[in-house]
Formats: C-alpha cells, sequence, structure tokens
C-alpha cells in the first residue's frame, strides 16, 4: 500500500492511474450507509504527537520546515502532472487545488522577511486514525469487463491500476514567532529565550508528543524568566483545528496552551484527511494483477517517478525564487530572474519527455533520461 497527500476527488474505492496521476471508475463495493456506521472498515487508532520548535533564518528554511517543499507539485492531481507549467505554475502560487498547499503557501506570503528579526517555528502534527476498507471486492461490472477475452487491458484502462483503499487523518499547528527588540542581542540569544520560555509553558500544560527540540541550546527551565526587552509577533496556521484558537495570538503560553489542546481535539473531531491509502487490485484478483502491470508498465512507471521527483525539485525552487522576488535587491533580482528561466526551460523539457514516455514507453531512453535528473 502507498500513502499519497489527499487531494479533491478521492474518496472510498475510486479508481487510479498511478502512472498518469489520474482517478479513474469506481471498481470496487462501496456501501457508504455502512461506511457512515463505521461498518466494513479496518481502523487502526493509534494517535502519534510530534511537536517541535526550531530556529529559523531563510525563507527556504521554513518553506521546508512547514512541508512544502517537495509537496509542493502535487497541487492538481495525486500523482503526476506534466500538463501546461504556467497554469499549474500560477494555480499552486496563489490558490491551488490542494487547499493544504494553498494555505500553506499564504502562511509563507504574510511574512516580509526582516533579517535583523528572530524567527522561530513552533509545529505540531497529531497523526490520528487510519482507516481502510476490510475485506474489500469488486463490482459485478468489473468481474465481468475483467473475465472478457481482452479484460485485462479494458480494466486497467476504465479503472487503473491502484484503488483508494482507505485514509490517515489527523491535524497540524504552526506558529511562526517573530522576534525583535530596540536594543542590540544576538539572533542566538532571542532564540534561546524563546526556547527557554517554550519548554517553560510545555512544562505547565503537561503537553507530551514525541519532542524535537531542534535547538542545542543549554540552561534549564526551572529558573526560567521572561526577556521583557524582547517584542513577538505571531502567525498561525491551521489544518483540522481551525476553530481551536484564536485569530489573533500574543503570547508564547497562549501558543502553548492551544497546542496543547491540539492532541484532545483531533482526537474528538477527527481532524482531517491527510493521505490517500492506495492498494493495487492484486488483494481481489490475484495474479492477474500482474498482467494489469506488466514489467513493461512498471518500467515506464518508474522512469516517470524519476522525472516527477526532479520536477518536484525544480517546482519547489520556482516557489522560493517567488518568495524572494518580493524583497530582492535589483542586482539579487536579475540573478533570481536568470535563476528562474533555467529552471523553467529544464521543467518544459521533463514535462515534454514524460509526456512522450507516456504516450509511447518505446521513447524511453536512459542517455536521455540520465541527462535530465543530472541538470543542475
Amino acid at each position: 500500500m502507498v500513502e499519497r497527500q489527499y487531494t479533491e476527488g478521492a474518496y472510498l474505492g475510486i479508481g487510479y492511474n498511478s502512472l498518469t496521476g489520474e482517478f479513474r471508475n469506481t471498481a470496487v463495493k462501496v456501501d457508504n450507509k455502512n461506511v457512515e456506521n463505521n461498518q466494513g472498515l479496518e481502523r487502526e487508532i493509534l494517535q502519534k504527537v510530534y511537536f517541535s520548535y526550531e530556529h529559523i533564518t531563510n525563507e527556504e528554511m521554513l518553506a521546508n520546515s512547514v512541508g512544502i517543499s517537495g509537496s509542493a507539485f502535487s497541487t492538481a492531481k495525486a500523482g503526476f502532472d506534466f500538463s501546461n507549467l504556467d497554469s499549474a505554475f500560477e494555480s499552486s502560487i496563489n490558490a491551488g487545488a490542494s487547499k493544504s498547499f494553498s494555505a500553506k503557501a499564504s502562511f509563507l506570503k504574510r511574512k516580509n522577511w526582516n533579517s535583523s528579526y528572530t524567527y522561530v517555528l513552533l509545529r505540531c502534527v497529531v497523526e490520528n486514525e487510519k482507516y481502510r476498507i476490510n475485506n474489500p471486492t469488486l463490482t459485478d461490472e468489473a468481474l465481468d469487463i475483467l473475465n472478457r477475452k481482452d479484460g485485462v487491458s479494458k480494466f486497467r484502462e476504465k479503472f487503473g491500476d491502484e484503488f483508494v483503499v482507505g485514509f490517515s487523518t489527523g491535524g497540524e499547528y504552526f506558529a511562526l514567532i517573530e522576534a525583535s527588540s530596540s536594543e542590540q542581542e544576538s539572533q542566538t540569544n532571542f532564540a534561546a529565550d524563546i526556547r527557554a520560555e517554550v519548554e517553560h509553558y510545555v512544562q505547565k500544560y503537561v503537553f507530551k508528543a514525541e519532542h524535537e527540540a531542534g535547538m542545542k541550546i543549554g540552561g534549564g527551565v526551572n529558573n526560567f524568566q521572561r526577556n521583557k526587552k524582547m517584542n513577538i509577533g505571531v502567525t498561525a496556521y491551521r489544518a483540522g483545528c481551525e476553530d481551536i484558537g484564536h485569530a489573533f495570538i500574543m503570547s508564547i503560553e497562549k501558543i502553548v496552551q492551544e497546542i496543547s489542546s491540539l492532541p484532545a481535539y483531533v482526537k474528538k473531531t477527527g481532524g482531517i484527511k491527510f493521505s490517500s491509502i492506495f492498494s493495487d487490485y492484486g488483494i481481489m484478483i490475484g495474479d492477474k494483477d500482474n498482467q494489469i502491470m506488466s514489467k513493461e508498465l512498471r518500467r515506464q512507471k518508474s522512469v516517470i517517478v524519476d522525472l516527477a521527483n526532479k520536477k518536484k525539485e525544480d517546482f519547489n525552487k520556482l516557489i522560493q525564487i517567488e518568495l524572494k522576488l518580493e524583497n530582492a535587491n535589483n542586482d539579487f533580482k536579475s540573478l533570481l530572474i536568470q535563476e528562474k528561466e533555467v529552471i523553467t526551460r529544464r521543467m518544459y523539457e521533463i514535462n515534454k519527455y514524460a509526456r512522450q514516455c507516456i504516450d509511447n514507453p518505446k521513447l524511453i531512453d536512459d542517455e536521455v533520461l540520465r541527462d535530465l535528473l543530472i541538470w543542475n
């Protein structure tokens, strides 16, 4: 089974073409009434809570920390999108088909980065529950198609080679703290002060999680005293817990208080769908699954995956450039524009070659593929 970022259009049982990233027709019996009553589902409720804080020094580090890096590309589809570059890029920057991504992008774009300020990101992610269809079976229509003479190819064409068997749910909360002072004080000192205050309130609210400090700064928290010279501003992002807090947060204590209530809140409400769980049809059709996804198709898929991953890297670089262009001086802006042109040209070549490989796997050439993947 494979988990991919949840996108609109994914529902239990729907077919999926893992080569093109397109949802297909539904070949699996799903009784929505039973699903609503939690029948016919295998549930795994092992809530895990991850909490981290780290000193953020630039926009790229922030993008990586909130999870945009590497996932930005998966906006229009759950799989691989080699459609028009301009429209795909604009939709991702401005609105995006993925609510999660567009909200995070807005979270980033609200910040006017100031190198003289200190930034610390607090992040809490709650993995709440996974649920899957228990003992899935094919519909009569799907069985009829599969049993025909040319049934395997017709089945793949109509239902794809995978289907959505379940979902992972949860919630996440980010708070970006911006610290400044009218007096000269090093950013390291501010980061240490924020760390001490966070630790103090984590202990106060008995917040338990998989703790990843991200900052190795010594000193105990029992003798905590707030740095009164420090002024802070907070920008928050919430998913699966939008009504857990307030629009404006003015203190680190309030952030930790809201985060500490996140696990119980998500457990009560169920949170949101984070990812879709995909399965091949082998659990229902046995050896015929090897015909649905033949050796040649697996090779074709592997090539497309490599090209998609390369495009993900480039796509993320373009987003970082767009963020930097907003505040760049003329000299730096010129360099950024040149870099953007090179990356855009490379993405165009990846797009063109990927579409050719999807349409005709005989065009796959190891040398061409290697040149595209090592092009920097």
